[in-house]
């Protein structure tokens, strides 16, 4: 088991190194043991075809698609409103406020207009 959980750290880890030229090869990936040790498919049937076709009934795309742009456009937030800055209730802002105001901070707070 820790050989295992030792494998996939490796491929992580290869996998997120930011330099493309020492970064692990997509042939290197394919071939890594970690990978390798797990060859078979699961057995766990895949029912999206039932879903999608809606339990065996063609689903009308056009009808969906508008109903999901219409659900979509009644969750946006058309007017956006942004407090002052001076209106603003949070800790930090105000931990910030009170340590330039004691004279202890370097940063000026800029006055949105």
């Amino acid at each position: 088991m820790k050989s295992r959980i030792r494998k996939a750290k490796d491929l992580i880890r290869r996998c997120l190194i930011t330099d493309p030229e020492q970064r692990v090869t997509i042939e290197e990936l394919l071939n890594h043991k970690w990978l390798l040790h797990y060859t078979k498919s699961p057995t766990t049937p895949l029912t999206t075809t039932e879903v999608m076709s809606d339990r065996g009934q063609a689903v009308n795309w056009p009808d969906f698609s508008e109903e999901m742009e219409q659900a979509l456009a009644s969750m946006r937030v058309d007017d956006v409103h942004i407090k002052h800055i001076n209106d603003a209730q949070n800790s930090l802002l105000d931990k910030r406020r009170r340590k330039a105001a004691a004279g202890g901070g370097v940063e000026q707070i800029a006055e949105a207009d």
